[in-house]
């Protein structure tokens, strides 16, 4: 084996016995339960309003020649005499904002929030340190 080798192979050692010194790690833990967590917001929906004209203010005109004259007749009278505007209404919509998670690892349990559904396993970061 040449120097080179040698020097690499001693450089991997250490750098994996620094992250075995640290003691930090990555574990899974079980989903216990998972629950959304919700907010109520407002959203803006615009309609259209409109009232319906007056009988007095209907014109009678005599009878057209056919029916359907005499009905294209009336629905522009009541087309021109009533009224209608845009109003803005409120409309509230639930929304998922993040997802509180109930985990479990080697007896202990836990509780976080997480912005997504972690499925049937979570990962966390596990470290150690002496006691003093």
């Amino acid at each position: 084996m040449n120097r080179a080798h040698r020097i690499l192979i001693i450089g991997l050692a250490f750098a994996m016995t620094g992250t075995a010194i640290a003691g930090d790690f990555r574990a899974y833990a079980p989903v216990l339960k998972t629950e959304p967590i919700t907010e109520t917001v407002a959203l803006p929906v615009q309609r259209t309003a409109c009232t319906e004209p007056a009988e007095s203010s209907r014109e009678f005109r005599e009878m057209a020649p056919t029916i359907g004259e005499d009905i294209r007749n009336e629905i522009r009278l009541w087309e021109q005499h009533r009224s209608c505007r845009k109003i803005t209404l409120s409309r509230s919509q639930q929304r998922i904002i993040g997802y509180q998670v109930t985990y479990r690892y080697r007896g202990h349990t836990g509780i976080t929030r997480l912005s997504h559904d972690p499925g049937d396993h979570i990962p966390i970061d596990i470290s150690l340190s002496p006691l003093d």
